[in-house]
Formats: C-alpha cells, structure tokens, sequence
C-alpha cells in the first residue's frame, strides 16, 4: 500500500505470503538433502526428497 497498491490487492498478497512462509519449514529441511546427495551422486534419492516436499509443498500454496 506504501508504494500506490489497492488496498484489496494488498490485503489478498499478504494472506498469500503467510501461506508462502509455512512453505519455508519444507524448504529449509530441503535444502541441505540437495546438497548432501549432490555431494554423494545420490540423484535417486535427490528425485524422491524432491517430490515429497513439492508433494508436500502443492497443497499448502
């Protein structure tokens, strides 16, 4: 709102981004299984940590 925005616009992204920061939990426990399968060549298991936090991910957006 500080920059010009609807008011309604404004109201409807901010319930937006708090559904967004939940999704941060499932980031955060991603990010290091990335690094430590990408460290270790494990794609395999890289693929199925992937898709169980965007499985996870999906609804919760």
């Amino acid at each position: 709102m500080l920059i010009g925005e609807d008011y309604k616009i404004s109201h409807e992204f901010g319930k937006f981004i708090m559904c967004l920061i939940l999704t941060l939990y499932g980031s955060a426990a991603l990010q290091p299984l990335i690094r430590y399968y990408l460290i270790e060549s494990m794609v395999i298991s890289l693929l199925i940590s992937s898709c169980l936090t965007k499985a996870i991910r999906i609804p919760l957006c």
